[in-house]
């Protein structure tokens, strides 16, 4: 649960300089901070107690996300194998689907979603969301939204998506510039209740500036909606 947080705190600093000259600073930092104890972990978790997996991805979320090599080179060889075998780590099978999109483009994306339709539990789905958000391909995030919209992916699943793609900071203007066109769509299907509001809470949760954060105020007061602003944002 600690590195959870820590992990959590280390992004909301980093979306804050992430235009600034600091960053690749902070991010040599936020690996210096991850080496060690990255070091010390097996991919192996065989006899690991459910507190040490629990740690496990945590670390290797962490890892990956700043591409530290071994981390990226674990995670992807973990999604080949998935792909070779049907065999998957039950602890790290997010990671390495993400690993796979972002090492196999769209090809691998394309082989995640098709897993999506036939997945049955709601984990797995979790897992498939995780990796379909983690892309920085235009044309995909897009897709994904419009699978939103169409019913490919149910309406209690689209704060999911929202928040998986909250924690991409690649695809935030994507993403908000095809809410904002598509906000009508969105509405008649998540009504004015909590889907709604998850999916606008995820929408400002990354924003860095307050010009930002008016912006998403005074669109959602030009809609016209029963939304309460204050408190969605």
């Amino acid at each position: 649960m600690t590195w959870s947080i820590v992990s959590k705190q280390l992004r909301t600093i980093e979306s804050l300089i992430e235009d600034s000259d600091y960053v690749d600073i902070f991010q040599d930092f936020q690996r210096s901070l991850i080496m060690r104890i990255y070091e010390s972990l097996d991919w192996n978790e065989e006899g690991a107690t459910p507190n040490q997996k629990r740690l496990q991805v945590d670390i290797f979320a962490v890892a990956c996300r700043l591409r530290i090599k071994d981390c990226t080179k674990q995670a992807y060889q973990g999604y080949l194998k998935w792909v070779s075998s049907g065999v998957r780590n039950p602890e790290h099978h997010m990671i390495a689907l993400m690993e796979g999109v972002k090492q196999g483009g769209t090809t691998a994306w394309e082989r995640i979603w098709k897993a999506y339709k036939t997945a049955n539990s709601p984990s797995e789905k979790n897992n498939i969301i995780g990796a379909l958000t983690s892309t920085k391909d235009v044309t995909l995030i897009n897709r994904i939204l419009k699978y939103c919209l169409d019913g490919r992916i149910k309406p209690n699943l689209i704060p999911r998506v929202f928040s998986f793609f909250a924690l991409n900071q690649s695809t935030r203007s994507t993403v908000w510039k095809y809410f904002k066109n598509h906000f009508a769509e969105f509405h008649i299907i998540l009504g004015k209740g909590s889907l709604m509001s998850s999916c606008v809470k995820c929408l400002a949760e990354p924003l860095s500036t307050e010009a930002e954060l008016e912006e998403l105020k005074e669109f959602l007061k030009s809609q016209k909606t029963l939304l309460n602003t204050k408190r969605l944002v």
